[in-house]
């Protein structure tokens, strides 16, 4: 009975000779090896042991030669391999593969990636493959896209085919778009989501369509996504301008916010902030002593009589208060300087004025309050946006 070794090797045989005879290859012998050149003064362990680690990363492990140094120091120069070891050192193969080292030469390794495509190397020893070429630990590419090149009935839809199941079978979102209706069977098999258009009926969506869980766990990219989308309709090529960017990234924000917390009313804290605020920041523009103005000239004196004592006081506190302005203004002090300056900014007022202004304040915060009231969101479209931002943007 013949062995079916000897058969295969028969087999590999005239394999090679068909390839030499059609396409002209050429025979011959390679051998492969690395020679280290330093100064006799250096350590020669650190440098050999330095280059087996960096080969065994690659799965080559090397051997060190300690009989024949200068038969293989002699063969390293053009033209002398003759003078190896035929039996041992060098071996017959074709001009193009000795070029390189030899895959047997080396043990390959799968990338360590979450998202595994697994294929076999030359030898039938399955690997998982990066085919994102980003999600692995060694980054190699930051743009995922790639295409598959072949002639006609070289496999590519096969190959495509594993892509997507083993994408499946690791719970992860595939889209394909298919132009002959080949998948429908089976995304209806897997409970996908099948959509088809026509020019009657076109595709259409939603960009402003978000889930709650998408808006608490990743709203940063869809408000990125969106800003892009509203400058390229708004803009087009131009650039926008930061004051721009931040008015539409606000209005995006808040836009949100109404749709998944609808506002209801400014709690005790909040009117207490904000009545601080347009208090501090109507003294500071200069509004509040225009108000006085304009309520001491329709009161007239026989309601409010200003006395020398008074209008001494009153500008005392004048020049007072804008001490304390520039106090407040002063990038140099300190934040506890800032907010002594505005406290004692509220108190140099006299009653009558400042109780009548601080009630014009309780109004401006109704006012805004039932501002906000109204802005309310009731679906996530690109009109209910265009609406909020409408009357949100002065």
């Amino acid at each position: 009975i013949p062995n079916p070794s000897n058969q295969m090797a028969v087999e590999d045989i005239k394999q090679v000779q068909e390839v030499i005879a059609r396409e002209g290859k050429q025979l011959v012998y390679a051998h492969y090896n690395l020679i280290v050149a330093m100064d006799a003064q250096k350590d020669m362990q650190k440098v050999t042991n330095h280059l087996e680690n960096i080969f065994s990363r690659q799965g080559i492990h090397i051997s060190k030669r300690a009989y024949n140094q200068l038969e293989l120091f002699v063969a390293s120069f053009p033209g002398n391999v003759y003078r190896l070891n035929q039996d041992y050192d060098r071996f017959l193969t074709l001009s193009d593969a000795a070029l390189c080292l030899m895959y047997k030469e080396r043990q390959t390794h799968g990338d360590d990636t979450p998202v595994k495509c697994y294929y076999t190397d030359r030898q039938g020893v399955p690997m998982p493959i990066d085919t994102t070429g980003k999600e692995g630990k060694i980054k190699y590419t930051n743009n995922s896209n790639f295409f598959v090149l072949g002639p006609s009935g070289s496999g590519k839809s096969f190959f495509m085919n594993t892509v997507v199941r083993q994408y499946y079978e690791q719970n992860t979102d595939v889209v394909i778009v298919d132009t002959g209706d080949s998948y429908e069977g089976l995304c209806s098999y897997f409970g996908g989501t099948y959509i088809s258009y026509s020019k009657e009926k076109p595709i259409s969506m939603n960009p402003f369509k978000v889930t709650e869980t998408e808006y608490l766990q990743n709203f940063g990219e869809k408000k990125n996504f969106l800003m892009s989308l509203i400058f390229l309709i708004f803009k087009g090529s131009q650039q926008p301008t930061k004051i721009e960017q931040y008015i539409i990234e606000r209005t995006i924000i808040e836009y949100y916010r109404e749709y998944f917390t609808p506002f209801e009313g400014f709690s005790e804290e909040e009117k207490k902030e904000l009545h601080q605020t347009l208090v501090i920041a109507a003294k500071s523009n200069g509004e509040y002593e225009k108000y006085e103005e304009e309520l001491q000239a329709r009161n007239g004196t026989g309601s409010y009589d200003v006395t020398e004592e008074e209008r001494a006081k009153y500008e005392r506190n004048s020049r007072l208060s804008e001490k304390l302005q520039a106090v407040v203004d002063d990038a140099a002090s300190t934040e506890g300087e800032k907010n002594a300056a505005r406290n004692q900014l509220q108190r140099l007022t006299p009653e009558i004025v400042e109780g009548k202004f601080l009630e014009k304040i309780e109004r401006e915060i109704a006012k805004r309050e039932q501002q906000r009231k109204s802005l309310r969101v009731r679906e996530l479209s690109f009109n209910s946006y265009y609406e909020f931002a409408r009357q949100r943007i002065p």
